[in-house]
């Protein structure tokens, strides 16, 4: 079924916001119209046009190179093709994947259980793949109940036949992954905690490839199913309060589904080494990458601004995060952001459901040097809060986090009129700071322009 009218340019949107600006405004060039304005003003304005660009690949008119064409194909879960008319087509499938993405967006956020339990939600959704609802019901069934759908999508899109929006090796859960029964973690592990050595199968299903880190919660591994997908794991360090932290973090992020935020996918106990979570392999934090360098000013706007999207997406949701940090900030070798460590923020939901949180001094874990003034003065994190870490993040980059460590500086020559958008970042005053991550990152960059 193909895409047209407004589906289609919303689609094609969803593809150019993979690109960098700079591509963008060549592209912009390339077509004729206006390269000037923001990121998304060049998507906004390239979308519509996106159906003449297709046509062009197919008898090589557009300036561009077929490995460009081949990029952006890659980078939409598509494969790369050698002859101008297959990038063409890897192209169309997909604008129909994007469309299937918006059908669903616009069914609202909904989890596996109550789509099983729906028979008017098992009929919509089984309506965007032109399937039966037996069949639909088929490819949802291996997953989590807690699970959003949005989180499982691009798994249930190959299944059905579609076409992969990211690589399957990022974001594909195992069929065999279980989830952990409500009579697991309400009983008592009794065995002593022993941390898992590289090669032992957590819960016989996770192959321990070796040791990520370690925290005062819990220790971080990679890890290999037996198909050989990817993924890290949180193991917590004992039998109480560590696993607590660790169920209370798994079931808050099984709950979050967006592109620029780490998932969630399972949740299980091993009879040796107890409660672990498996996440998203999502690459390199901020905190290692620009540790002994400083980051360029449009390299940091740019890996930043998906950071703040991000950070948007868990406000939405009611979740402040609490914890932003170049630690907190990963991305992988596609240049993909995404936001981590719920650890902060589910501490605060169980609080707010228990009476509400007073004072900071009841979180445990938070890095002060990032963290907002009000925030180190004892107050409970904000939006704003959240926000202002984000703008300590962003001096972080431009020094070196080493070097911001040491030097607490706010104030950079370089960034000219930029300097005020961060300064409002920073007021004291959290009611007068931006009225969101995102729009403190658009004011960053209209600035540096």
């Amino acid at each position: 079924m193909a895409v047209r009218g407004p589906k289609r340019i919303e689609a094609a949107a969803k593809i150019l916001e993979r690109l960098e600006r700079n591509d963008l405004k060549d592209a912009a060039r390339d077509l004729g119209v206006s390269s000037a304005g923001s990121k998304p003003d060049l998507v906004q304005r390239l979308a519509p046009l996106f159906d003449r660009v297709i046509t062009e690949l197919a008898s090589a008119q557009s300036s561009f190179s077929r490995d460009f064409w081949n990029d952006i194909v890659e980078l939409s879960g598509g494969e790369r093709r050698k002859s101008w008319d297959d990038v063409q087509e890897e192209l169309r499938l997909c604008l129909e994947v994007q469309s299937r993405r918006a059908d669903m967006a616009r069914l609202g956020s909904n989890t596996v259980n109550q789509i099983r339990q729906s028979d008017a939600l098992l009929a919509a959704y089984s309506g965007v793949f032109s399937v039966t609802p037996a069949r639909f019901l088929s490819a949802i069934e291996p997953y989590h109940g807690k699970n959003l759908i949005e989180s499982v999508w691009d798994e249930v899109e190959r299944d059905l036949g579609g076409h992969d929006y990211f690589p399957a090796s990022q974001i594909a859960p195992s069929r065999s992954e279980r989830p952990l029964s409500s009579e697991a973690l309400a009983a008592p592990l009794t065995k002593p905690i022993t941390p898992p050595e590289p090669g032992h199968w957590l819960g016989g299903r996770w192959r321990i490839v070796n040791e990520l880190g370690k925290g005062g919660m819990g220790r971080v591994y990679e890890v290999v199913n037996k198909r050989g997908m990817q993924r890290v794991a949180k193991v917590a360090h004992g039998n109480g309060s560590e696993t607590d932290a660790l169920v209370r973090e798994a079931e808050l992020g099984l709950e979050l589904a967006h592109e620029n935020v780490c998932r969630f996918y399972d949740l299980d106990d091993d009879a040796t080494h107890g409660v672990f979570a498996v996440m998203q392999h999502c690459g390199q934090s901020l905190d290692r990458r620009f540790r002994r360098r400083a980051a360029e000013l449009d390299e940091a706007i740019e890996l930043l601004s998906a950071a703040a999207v991000g950070i948007d997406y868990l406000h939405s949701k009611s979740v402040i995060h609490g914890d932003v940090s170049p630690a907190n900030i990963l991305v992988d070798a596609n240049g993909h952001v995404r936001i981590t460590d719920f650890g902060i923020a589910s501490q605060m939901r169980a609080v707010t459901r228990t009476g509400g949180l007073t004072h900071v001094g009841e979180l445990r874990g938070r890095n002060a040097a990032y963290a907002a003034d009000e925030v180190n003065s004892g107050e409970a994190p904000r939006r704003g809060s959240d926000q202002a870490s984000l703008a300590k993040v962003f001096c972080a980059l431009l020094l070196g986090t080493e070097e911001f460590v040491r030097e607490k500086r706010y104030t950079f020559q370089r960034l000219g009129p930029a300097q005020a958008a961060l300064d409002t970042a920073l007021r004291v005053d959290v009611q007068r700071r931006h009225e969101s991550c995102t729009k403190f990152m658009h004011a960053l960059l209209g600035g540096a322009l």
